[in-house]
């Protein structure tokens, strides 16, 4: 079965967004976890689960997951059959999900020690869960498909025996723009627990409400600052035309690769390979670097971009080893 990895959500809403409604949900800090049922595959079986950007083996290590291997079948399968094989129509169903919890440090909530936590900073629950904020519909093959509109996947998922991610507000696309990041994470109390003092949600995600593509999704995230992986000067004028001199764009990597540029790297890796998380540090750092100045970045000799990798490659070393 193809993989499709879920595309990269900017900080901003695209110029092509559509109007109509908006869902802003919460954006839950955790490791991305992907589900896959291939089209024609029985009751039995045929389950792929992946990370951000691959497959996962069945006994590869990414944060414990098969310990719900047995749940995430049930659940999956139930996905495909709640949608149904008219609407299906031989297509493979993949289901984009946030692995969380693992800890949650409250005197009255006893601890589970079968689960470490998944990611720490926002906490959820002892246990882990898997919330699904996205399912895509696409043929055998075929890079991209049908994305389901985010109320359609809230639904199946609630019918699947699946989480979503907690509704932060409805409206239009300026309505939901202008909504405060900063916000007690809704996730707890959706699970019965009692709240933490000063848990503070990773931030939302913004979505039109409708169906659409994975090459033309329309949705962005807001992250409260102490979560943000990209936090450039704010006193320094931004010009994507602009090309920086090679010294000022490696003084730019310190505020780059941060720890949640980490967390978000192991999120996708997990942290049984240093080298592969340091290199999903390294290309998320450029990308995000190639989006905000493309001019410098194009204008790099191949030995200044050799010193840039090198100088990320050694500042995420020291964040993650400090």
């Amino acid at each position: 079965m193809r993989f499709r990895p879920f595309p990269k959500l900017g900080e901003h809403p695209p110029a092509h967004a559509p109007g109509g409604t908006y869902r802003a949900l919460e954006k839950i800090h955790g490791a991305q976890l992907v589900l896959g049922l291939p089209a024609g595959g029985d009751r039995r079986g045929g389950l792929r689960v992946g990370k951000r950007k691959a497959w996962l083996g069945d006994d590869e290590p990414f944060f414990g997951w098969q310990l719900l291997r047995v749940e995430l079948a049930e659940a999956a399968h139930e996905m495909r059959r709640q949608v149904g094989p008219e609407s299906l129509g031989g297509r493979d169903l993949v289901a984009y999900c946030e692995l969380f919890g693992g800890g949650y440090p409250h005197p009255d909530v006893p601890a589970r020690r079968v689960h470490a936590p998944v990611q720490t900073g926002v906490w959820y629950s002892p246990g882990a869960h898997v919330a699904a904020f996205a399912i895509l519909l696409a043929e055998p093959g075929a890079a991209d498909g049908e994305l389901l509109a985010p109320s359609e996947t809230a639904g199946i998922a609630a019918r699947s025996g699946l989480l979503s991610p907690p509704v932060v507000g409805t409206g239009t696309r300026a309505a939901m723009s202008a909504l405060p990041v900063r916000r007690p994470t809704a996730v707890p109390a959706a699970l019965g627990l009692p709240p933490v003092e000063g848990n503070i949600a990773e931030g939302h995600v913004l979505w039109p409400d409708r169906r659409s593509t994975l090459s033309s999704l329309a949705a962005s995230k807001y992250k409260i600052p102490e979560m943000a992986e990209s936090r450039f000067d704010e006193s320094a004028p931004h010009d994507p035309g602009r090309v920086m001199a090679a010294p000022g764009l490696l003084g730019l990597v310190p505020s780059l690769v941060n720890p949640a540029r980490i967390a978000s790297a192991a999120s996708k890796t997990g942290r049984h390979d240093r080298a592969a998380l340091l290199e999903e540090v390294v290309l998320d750092v450029l990308a995000d670097l190639e989006s905000a100045l493309p001019a410098t970045i194009k204008a790099l000799r191949p030995e200044e971009l050799d010193a840039l990798i090198r100088r990320i490659d050694a500042q995420a070393l020291t964040v993650d080893q400090g």
